[in-house]
């Protein structure tokens, strides 16, 4: 047997005969990766991580989090607690997090979220908090956040939003609020929001859009109000929108299209409003000179137009309707 074979063999021999070394539950260098059935967070982490990755992939139920939990890890960058068990979020949570960009909540069972929580975050830039259960969002929840460009609401419970809920976001680029239960929005819900580009609106309950809802969005570009109940877009409800681009209303109750809209024509890219149920009256008679349109809008009423393409109506069929004043 060669010297350098029995070398190796000796090696192994070694190795077999030594415990078992145990699996470390945090792998913490610059960054953490905590798995094996957490129930709570670690309080024994490295001062100087940038990265705390909790997700639950790694078999981890954390249920509660105290306040100042993070409170020794002032370099802290990315903070990952998606896909827990995390219900409710205590004030002073997230302190002394000076360098935090990006926040994972996402796929929990939070059910409110109370002013204060994200105060004292000068640096997030990402705060998501989609699939959870929300329901409720307190005024000033989201002020102070001067470096937040994106923030995910979607897919939880939430019915109205307040004047004032997105206040003081100078740098907030996209917001989605998207396949929640929202009926209400209230005047100045969207004030001062300069750079918002994105709204996502689409899967909800509303049924009015209000002359104000979206006054003050000088860079709005893609608007997503499609899959909801609107009847009225009131007058204004869609001027001042100097950068729009993109206008989804379809899947709604709309029987008109509100003047509103014409003056979109033809300065923007896409204006998707199929599967409202139409009524071809003389409301409708300036659409079919849209060639963008007069191809897409199908009559729903009268009886007798029911399932015609508006450009195959005889423009003298478009006349009074009682529907005008039902």
């Amino acid at each position: 047997m060669g010297r350098k074979l029995r070398h190796v063999l000796i090696f192994l021999l070694i190795i077999l005969k030594e415990p078992n070394m145990p699996e470390a539950d945090c792998d913490c260098r610059s960054s953490s990766h905590c798995g094996k059935g957490l129930t709570s967070i670690p309080q024994d982490l490295p001062t100087s991580i940038s990265k705390l990755n909790l997700l639950s992939n790694r078999r981890n139920l954390i249920t509660n989090i105290h306040p100042g939990t993070f409170a020794n890890l002032p370099k802290l960058q990315e903070l990952y607690l998606s896909y827990n068990q995390i219900t409710t979020i205590p004030a002073g949570t997230f302190g002394n997090l000076p360098q935090l960009q990006q926040l994972w909540l996402d796929n929990n069972k939070i059910t409110t979220i109370h002013s204060g929580i994200f105060a004292n975050l000068p640096q997030l830039q990402r705060l998501h908090l989609y699939c959870n259960k929300i329901t409720t969002i307190e005024a000033g929840t989201f002020g102070n956040l001067p470096q937040i460009e994106w923030l995910y609401l979607n897919d939880n419970q939430i019915t109205t939003i307040h004047s004032g809920t997105f206040a003081n976001l100078p740098k907030l680029q996209e917001l989605w609020l998207n396949s929640n239960q929202i009926t209400t929005i209230h005047s100045g819900a969207f004030a001062n929001l300069p750079r918002l580009k994105q709204l996502y609106l689409s899967i909800n309950q509303i049924t009015t859009i209000p002359s104000d809802t979206f006054a003050n969005l000088p860079q709005i570009e893609w608007l997503y109000l499609n899959s909801n109940q609107i009847t009225t877009i009131h007058s204004g409800a869609l001027a001042n929108l100097p950068q729009l681009q993109g206008l989804w209303l379809s899947n709604n109750k709309m029987t008109a299209i509100p003047p509103s809209v014409f003056c979109l024509f033809p300065f923007n890219d896409i204006i998707e409003l199929d599967d409202n149920p139409w009524h071809c009256d003389c409301r409708m008679a300036p659409v079919r000179l849209i060639y963008a349109l007069k191809n897409r809008i199908i009559c729903a009423q009268p009886a007798k137009l029911q399932g015609q393409k508006l450009v195959d109506v005889d423009p003298k069929e478009l006349t009074f309707s009682p529907y005008l004043f039902s």
